[in-house]
């Protein structure tokens, strides 16, 4: 018995797909693929990968183990590429760990639509270049300055110059600090008083910075402090008294890589603002017993969808102390000892004060 022939379907051509469709095929792929390989298969192909909507997203970091076979200067002209190509389109850029005040300065020239910005690990830009940037983003809602240099100038500016600025992360990696500093908080509540969500990992900021930052903030919803250990229990229980943030972050809680500084970035639609996308990473429960804070914070408050934090301020404050108590279960031996000696001794003291009396 004679077997059917199968019938054989022509190959689709890839040139014979829509232009629309190449470019959300494209738009999976990071911007260092379209440059070097893609817009180099073909004619049809170049002509796409030149479409203005292609960039308006444009994400470039130098930790991209492709980029790493390059320079620092092959990663800047790829970007300013990426840039001239979006043709004054851009809205979301994000530069990692390269770039310079020459690549900020045409980034501001050439996008004045620029709705969010990223700068993490870029120690060859200034906090003068970001400043002078910050005169020419008025639509700029998103900015993030990681492990890079800014000033309280910088703020200023980005406060009077970025009116529709809603989410602000200045973020450090520094642990512990004996120095105080509220100057930078100040300037936050003083030029930024729209702000939505504010991320200040490991400042130095103290109790009275935090609370200018609720009295300046007045539509502050998401607020993250985690290594800012200049800021004790009282001025945790006045952020908990307030009653303003949804969601916040305590100094002592850990730091995991899922909501680190990487990050996706998602724009699709049109100029308005609801269709930016500019989300926080899920809240979930961290525990970090070998990061314990010189005070007890160890401890993740409910937020306010789940039980008010004025009418039941009673369970919030037995939550910190139970809270301190494990908090003291996990110090080391010697610390333990001598918090046992101080005990003894205030005990011993008392004693004698109460025979000496």
């Amino acid at each position: 018995m004679e077997s059917c022939p199968i019938s054989e379907q022509p190959a689709t051509n890839w040139l014979d797909l829509p232009d629309d469709l190449m470019i959300t095929i494209l738009l999976k792929l990071c911007a260092f693929d379209i440059l070097v390989n893609v817009q180099n298969v073909c004619s049809s192909w170049r002509r796409i990968c030149k479409d203005p909507f292609l960039w308006r997203v444009v994400d470039i970091h130098y930790m991209d183990s492709r980029v790493q076979l390059r320079t620092d200067r092959f990663a800047e002209m790829m970007c300013m590429q990426a840039v001239n190509l979006s043709c004054g389109q851009l809205v979301d850029i994000n530069i990692e760990s390269f770039g310079t005040d020459d690549l900020l300065l045409h980034i501001s020239q050439s996008s004045k639509r620029l709705r969010r910005l990223r700068i993490v690990c870029c120690s060859d830009i200034s906090a003068d270049g970001i400043t002078k940037a910050a005169l020419k983003f008025p639509l700029l809602q998103h900015l993030e300055i990681s492990g890079s240099a800014y000033c309280l100038k910088t703020l200023a500016t980005v406060g009077c110059c970025c009116p529709r600025l809603k989410t602000l992360k200045l973020n450090y990696n520094r642990r512990r600090s004996e120095f105080e500093r509220d100057e930078e908080a100040l300037a936050i509540a003083e030029n930024m008083p729209n702000l939505r969500n504010l991320q200040i990992r490991g400042n130095l900021l103290t109790e009275w910075g935090l609370q200018a930052i609720l009295d300046g903030c007045p539509h502050l919803e998401y607020l993250d402090l985690r290594w800012c250990y200049h800021i004790g229990f009282a001025g945790q229980m006045n952020l908990l008294r307030s009653g303003k943030i949804k969601s916040f972050r305590l100094p002592g809680e850990s730091f995991d890589e899922s909501d680190s500084v990487s990050e996706t970035f998602s724009y699709v639609g049109g100029d308005s603002d609801d269709n930016f996308s500019d989300d926080f990473d899920s809240d979930t429960n961290y525990f970090d017993s070998n990061a314990c804070p010189p005070f007890p914070t160890h401890c993740r408050f409910i937020n306010e969808a789940e039980e008010p934090r004025n009418c039941h301020f009673d369970s919030l404050f037995c939550r910190q102390v139970s809270c301190w108590c494990v908090h003291y279960k996990l110090l080391s031996k010697e610390r333990v000892v001598g918090s046992c000696l101080i005990f003894f001794s205030c005990l011993i003291f008392l004693f004698w004060k109460c025979i000496w009396i």
